[in-house]
């Protein structure tokens, strides 16, 4: 017979089991351990000796995957039965408190809420996929883009002395590494060697015997060439952290040139 609209869904032809767990009762025990995790005491129906137990007069009670009796069911072979009205997939908690999702085996995922007074939103990908925001070892846990300045930076003393390029960072773990990435262009002025040394704080990073990150010599003309220095750095701090880029000469003068091209300082944060 022919018919107007889509076609009927169709008939299922098996459905799935309901779920149940079944005891011995021995007369002494009042917990058990249920096959899946249970968010109240509406989810489930109890029977003991065939008799269904009332979730309203506390005849027993539910934590987890745990089935408490306020009294000890009598002895018998599975005569405690217990079977699952709906498995939930969620437990919608009031604000302020922990959201559980359970999984089909039985592993639960919480979301726990900030102790802080602020509210936070998570915010998933609109894209399937799997999201990862453990702090695995390599992952980068945040970038941050330092100062861009506009003139340049003038030295003329073997001491190395600040220059303008720097960036702030705070490790959200100290155990995290600190990767430092810097470009810019160094003009040597007239013939006068010229180098560039990272300092976090007031601490500089040279490393054994050396003393710069990036070097120039210019033995009898001026020269200008690009500069970086690249430097993983293990700060072991939570605190704020200013990695800048130092400039010396031993000649008469150096410059840090940023009105060349765009120089560059960048932080990392690594999971450890």
């Amino acid at each position: 017979m022919s018919f107007i609209g889509n076609a009927p869904a169709a008939i299922p032809t098996s459905f799935q089991a309901v779920q149940a767990d079944s005891f011995n009762g021995n007369g002494s025990t009042t917990n058990f351990t249920l096959s899946r995790q249970i968010t109240n005491l509406y989810d489930i129906e109890v029977l003991v000796d065939n008799v269904q137990q009332s979730p309203y007069d506390g005849s027993y009670s539910v934590n987890g995957t745990t089935i408490t009796f306020s009294s000890a069911p009598g002895s018998g072979t599975n005569n405690i039965y217990i079977v699952y009205r709906d498995h939930p997939i969620t437990s919608i908690a009031p604000k302020g408190q922990e959201i559980e999702l359970f999984s089909s085996g039985g592993g639960t995922f919480t979301i726990t809420p900030a102790s802080s007074a602020t509210d936070r939103t998570l915010t998933l990908p609109d894209s399937a996929g799997t999201v990862d925001t453990l702090q695995r070892a390599g992952n980068v846990l945040q970038v941050v883009k330092g100062t861009v300045p506009t003139a340049y930076d003038t030295f003329s003393s073997a001491t190395p002395a600040a220059s303008s390029l720097y960036v702030d960072i705070t490790p959200s773990s100290a155990s995290s590494k600190i990767y430092i990435t810097a470009s810019f262009h160094v003009d040597t002025v007239g013939a006068n060697n010229g180098w560039a040394v990272l300092f976090r704080d007031s601490t500089s990073l040279l490393t054994g015997t050396a003393y710069s990150n990036f070097y120039v010599n210019a033995i009898t003309i001026r020269l200008l060439v690009g500069g970086s220095i690249l430097y993983l750095d293990s700060p072991n701090s939570t605190s704020s952290l200013r990695y800048r880029v130092y400039g010396a000469t031993s000649g008469s003068s150096m410059q840090l040139r940023h009105d060349l091209q765009t120089p560059q300082i960048i932080a990392m944060e690594i999971a450890a």
